[in-house]
């Protein structure tokens, strides 16, 4: 199973993770899939940090083409390769805000991206939350997230291969 986003150019589709202890490094990984003709109709921030006294984010968005980009506040937007539809694309991201120039590194499948960076930032600001989906209501697209594992520890980046067990209970209490 996946979780599965419907832009309809009405409600935005969005989903927080809160339960954050306002870091300054923080790690993440997503499994996306697009369907046929569910390319977003204009950009698509899909995967991002917010930055709490900025107000900004520093994440990964996706374009009406499959154009992905990687990029920080009003700095830097440094374009990836572009998607294909039907497939699943592995997504892995790190967010260092830690100096006055803060840095997003992330991967698609493994290949490294280039380094979208925003200079000239407080030393002091933290992460707040992770979201994935758009906050914006005019997104018109279908995508599904699968796997999200997150990280507040620097050296987790990038978080490896996942994986799903299948654990069979071999007993059921004192009645078996």
């Amino acid at each position: 199973y996946s979780l599965q986003l419907i832009g309809d150019g009405v409600t935005a589709q969005v989903i927080r993770y809160n339960d954050i202890s306002n870091p300054q490094i923080t790690v993440a990984r997503v499994y996306l899939y697009f369907p046929s003709g569910g390319l977003p109709n204009s950009d698509w921030n899909l995967f991002v940090f917010h930055i709490a006294t900025a107000n900004t984010t520093g994440g990964i968005q996706v374009s009406s083409s499959g154009q992905t980009a990687g990029d920080i506040g009003a700095g830097s937007s440094v374009n990836g390769p572009t998607l294909s539809v039907d497939e699943w694309h592995i997504f892995d991201m790190r967010l260092d805000i830690t100096g006055t120039t803060w840095t997003l590194d992330w991967q698609i499948v493994g290949a490294a991206q280039t380094q979208a960076v925003f200079a000239g930032q407080a030393t002091t600001d933290s992460v707040d939350y992770l979201r994935v989906g758009s906050s914006t209501s005019t997104i018109i697209g279908t995508v599904y997230f699968d796997y999200l594992v997150y990280s507040e520890t620097g050296v987790d980046y990038p978080i490896g291969a996942g994986k799903t067990e299948f654990i069979k209970p071999t007993a059921d209490g004192t009645h078996n």
